[in-house]
């Protein structure tokens, strides 16, 4: 059932109940390409709605299954380059910070 005339969808569906964005994803050249996603509203704004199969191992509640989070982009981002962490402890105490 879509969501109600002037009423809007805290999910923010469209009218078919359908969410929709844009995302960037590595485009296999060191770039990135943005990508049009869509998901049924879990509000029940869609005909349908299910967890994706990706996502199914990583619902809180399933008998036999641990939650995990497969690492992405952002992991990748966020690891400093080889001997990096050491330079930018070294200049921290020397600059008069500790580090237990």
């Amino acid at each position: 059932m879509p969501p109600e005339p002037g009423v809007p969808c805290p999910h923010h569906c469209g009218r078919d109940g359908m969410i929709r964005w844009q995302q960037p994803r590595p485009d296999g050249d060191g770039g990135t390409v943005l990508v049009d996603m869509e998901l049924p509203c879990p509000a029940g704004h869609a005909a349908h709605w299910r967890h994706p199969a990706a996502e199914r191992s990583r619902v809180v509640g399933v008998p036999g299954t641990v939650p995990t989070r497969a690492p992405g982009v952002t992991d990748v981002a966020n690891q400093l380059p080889d001997g990096l962490a050491e330079i930018l402890t070294d200049l921290y105490r020397r600059a008069g910070g500790k580090i237990d």
